[in-house]
């Protein structure tokens, strides 16, 4: 089980770089179709490399980083974010797949301590920082969640 991170600004910047031979380092992702809206892209073009520095406004969305590193890139690390107003509604069948839930209702949430997010209630269940997704579904039946 994934967790998905917590974030509280409204915007973020992130800076890409990339080459003609390998691409990207960094791709963000989320469900929505137009994707997240941005407030500000500058890009600066090095021979055969590249810099682009970009913000979203993130305001009560949801997303993924996909970064990758190593000599050609090879490496690959997903994270998930949610912003904190976000917890605040109901989330949609649709980013409750994105976010890879269980049951398409529980989410691992890490914010300041790990939690249990039940979209179905939008209540939060302080847990001990979890592992696995073994000790996850241990702690929803600890709960009575299922």
């Amino acid at each position: 089980m994934k967790k998905v991170n917590v974030v509280r600004e409204n915007e973020i910047a992130r800076e890409i770089r990339g080459n003609e031979r390998w691409g990207n380092d960094l791709y963000v992702t989320s469900p929505y179709e137009n994707g997240l809206m941005v407030t500000h892209r500058e890009r600066e073009d090095f021979r055969d490399e590249w810099k682009i520095e970009i913000e979203y406004e993130i305001n009560n969305k949801i997303w993924k980083e996909i970064k990758s590193y190593g000599a050609s890139l090879e490496n690959v690390e997903e994270t998930l974010f949610i912003h904190i107003d976000a917890l605040k509604r109901k989330l949609t069948s649709t980013e409750m797949k994105f976010l890879n839930s269980y049951r398409n209702r529980f989410l691992l949430i890490q914010d300041e301590q790990t939690y249990i997010y039940d979209n179905e209630d939008q209540k939060q269940y302080k847990i001990p920082d979890t592992r696995d997704f073994k000790e996850f579904k241990e702690n929803l039946k600890d709960l009575g969640l299922i």
